[in-house]
């Protein structure tokens, strides 16, 4: 059975089992394409003329963060690679790779609501979504960050190996996971370019509250980790 991504996708592209006519749309792919897109109004000739892009690109970033688990152990099989952290006891590296393992494990990832970590049970917006693959992934990684700040099992000296900074509180577990973010998409093979996009994306409308940085200053430290 076709997804409806891939329904509408085949209507458009290939003419497929839906068609090219906003008729022949079945009303599943339309309730689903209007819970992707945020909007309850939409049309089957709407998703047709004007927002197949969209729908696609952000059925792309829901299906990358539907897959997280994989993500995240493939970040994990690197870790004996990472730069930041070539001068560690090896012992230091293996216990950080362990405990990302056990994180795996124990980490729940969903979509909707809004973004944040609460205790492992990690959250991805649609807004976040919709944005496309290069925010949700820097998003998604922030929240695993979050996780890797506050874990007790982990070094400190892992820790400070990732990301180290003057600034303290709140703040600076922000700092931290955006840190985070990028050093592990790297390591996953993503562009400078492509994760300073998501992380503007994800970023850039969080303003100085109090517990987050505003985005200049989130954009400089992410440069800086990445060089």
């Amino acid at each position: 059975m076709a997804t409806p991504a891939e329904q509408i996708t085949d209507s458009r592209l290939q003419g497929g089992q839906v068609g090219t006519s906003p008729r022949l749309i079945p009303d599943e792919v339309t309730r689903y394409f209007r819970g992707i897109l945020m909007d309850d109004d939409l049309q089957p000739a709407d998703i047709l003329q004007d927002h197949l892009a969209n729908a696609q690109r952000a059925v792309e970033a829901q299906s990358a963060v539907s897959n997280w688990r994989n993500q995240l152990k493939a970040f994990q099989v690197r870790i004996d690679s990472l730069p930041e952290l070539k001068t560690l006891a090896p012992g230091d590296r293996l216990k950080f790779s362990t405990v990302i393992l056990e994180m795996i494990g124990r980490l729940s990832v969903t979509i909707g609501g809004k973004t944040e970590n609460m205790g492992g049970v990690i959250s991805v917006a649609k807004t976040v979504i919709v944005n496309g693959t290069a925010t949700a992934m820097f998003a998604l990684f922030h929240e695993f960050g979050h996780g890797v700040q506050t874990e007790g099992d982990i070094p400190g000296s892992v820790k400070d190996a990732l990301f180290t900074s003057s600034v303290k509180g709140a703040k600076f577990g922000e700092l931290f996971a955006d840190a985070f973010a990028a050093i592990a998409l790297r390591a996953l093979g993503k562009a400078r370019d492509e994760i300073l996009t998501g992380a503007k994306g994800a970023l850039e409308d969080h303003g100085d509250d109090g517990d987050h940085p505003d985005w200049p200053t989130r954009e400089l430290s992410i440069k800086d980790v990445l060089g």
